[in-house]
């Protein structure tokens, strides 16, 4: 058994491919984005269904649609395939008693992926019905397929007898608060869950704090997105007891989730008291107060300051907090926490306003850090001084890989700047 992975090369004829590649004697095969439509896909199931070692297939963004959905269904009726991805195809709700077919007909699949299909609500249901009567799918992701509460209340009616999930991605999709509340509190309960993204799915204030209350006490998730879902003070208040008492999350992912001063202030206690989570994304929410900025950064610090007896148990390994309405002010008690950070390998300060202060007060923290090696300060409004004045007064002292300053218009190459560059050359300089 071999692996074939030919991804992104535009082969349309599905019969050349099958015969070229040996369709018939792979156990895993991606043929991502290679233009199939539906004629191709009738041409490749002739191949698939004499394979009968086929563990992984992956036919994502072909354009393959209903039509050639319905010859792959006939073809796949396989003992020991265990993924399938039909991603980004063009497939609406027509394609139900297909999708429906192919779950049924396949009784080793456990990882399925539907995302960016219009299926709506009718078809979602009926596949999430069939997937509750196999009891072992462990994976799926429906992002972005068209599904309202209706589809949310089926998912519920799953998980209220199917607990062994270990993956669920439901993003871009409109769920309701009220499902939102719903999910946080069944599917949390379960301790084999470990990654949950409902990102942008309009779960509101009480779906987040539904999540965040039950986050504490659960042991298995170990990557949450919530990103595009309001939050409240409350729930900032919940989110900081999980993180207290949470040992296992990794990735949790926030940006667009309205979170302001309060949130922040809230957020930082979690956060220094925290030793599990390594990714952090916050951009696009409200870090505009120089309070919340001075206690995000004492959360940050591993080493104590003269004004704080805070020592963080932080471990993030990559901060996001592009467009956070951050300024020089807010950057230079940032910087007194970077200065003081023990575990930070990339930290992104995209679409914030730094100009020659901010860059000032961000190049002591980065001076003094000894693990940072990514700083990407994208669309910050700083000039070519700007960047000359950075490489001056870190010089060599900091370990970085990286400095990433594209989209800053006001940068352009002249003689200073490349002094700058070819003095202080130990790491990579990304410019416009």
């Amino acid at each position: 058994m071999y692996h074939i992975i030919l991804a992104n090369n535009y082969i349309s004829d599905g019969n050349t491919l099958g015969n070229l590649l040996n369709i018939t004697e792979a156990s895993k095969i991606d043929l991502t984005q290679n233009k199939l439509g539906p004629s191709g896909a009738q041409a490749l199931s002739l191949l698939l269904k004499d394979n009968n070692k086929l563990e992984e297939l992956n036919i994502s963004e072909n354009g393959i649609q209903v039509s050639g959905l319905q010859e792959i269904s006939k073809a796949l009726k396989s003992k020991t395939l265990k993924s399938f991805n039909i991603a980004k195809n063009g497939i609406d709700n027509s394609g139900e008693s297909q999708l429906v077919q192919l779950v049924t007909d396949n009784v080793s699949l456990i990882a399925l992926d539907l995302s960016d299909n219009p299926l709506g609500d009718a078809c979602m249901s009926a596949i999430i019905a069939s997937i509750s009567s196999k009891n072992i799918i462990d994976y799926l992701n429906i992002t972005k397929v068209s599904m309202t509460k209706i589809t949310g209340r089926a998912i519920l009616n799953f998980f209220s007898s199917n607990n062994f999930i270990t993956g669920l991605k439901l993003g871009y999709n409109k769920l309701s608060p009220e499902i939102g509340a719903a999910l946080g509190s069944q599917i949390l309960k379960s301790n084999k869950i470990q990654l949950l993204d409902i990102r942008f799915s309009e779960i509101g204030e009480d779906g987040t704090s539904a999540i965040f209350e039950n986050l504490g006490s659960n042991t298995s998730l170990t990557d949450l997105n919530l990103s595009g879902n309001a939050t409240s003070k409350k729930g900032m208040q919940l989110l900081t007891n999980a993180l207290q008492q949470n040992k296992n999350l990794v990735r949790l992912g926030l940006r667009y989730c309205n979170i302001d001063k309060v949130g922040f202030l809230e957020l930082s206690k979690g956060i220094a008291q925290n030793s599990s989570l390594e990714w952090l994304d916050l951009a696009h929410n409200w870090l505009d107060s120089r309070e919340a900025a001075r206690k995000f950064g004492d959360a940050l610090a591993h080493d104590k300051h003269q004004k704080t007896s805070v020592t963080s148990k932080s471990v993030l390994n990559e901060l996001n907090l592009a467009s956070c309405g951050i300024s020089y002010k807010q950057i230079e008690e940032l910087s007194e926490g970077l200065f003081r950070n023990q575990t930070i390998q990339t930290l992104h300060v995209d679409g914030n306003d730094l100009s020659v202060k901010g860059i000032r007060g961000l190049a002591f923290g980065v001076k003094h850090n000894k693990t940072l090696k990514i700083l990407t300060l994208q669309d910050c409004n700083i000039d070519t001084a700007d960047v000359v004045n950075f490489l001056e007064k870190v010089g060599d002292d900091c370990l970085l890989d990286i400095l990433d300053v594209r989209k800053n218009v006001a940068i352009i190459q002249n003689p200073a700047l490349q002094q700058a560059l070819n003095r202080y050359n130990k790491y990579k300089v990304i410019l416009n």
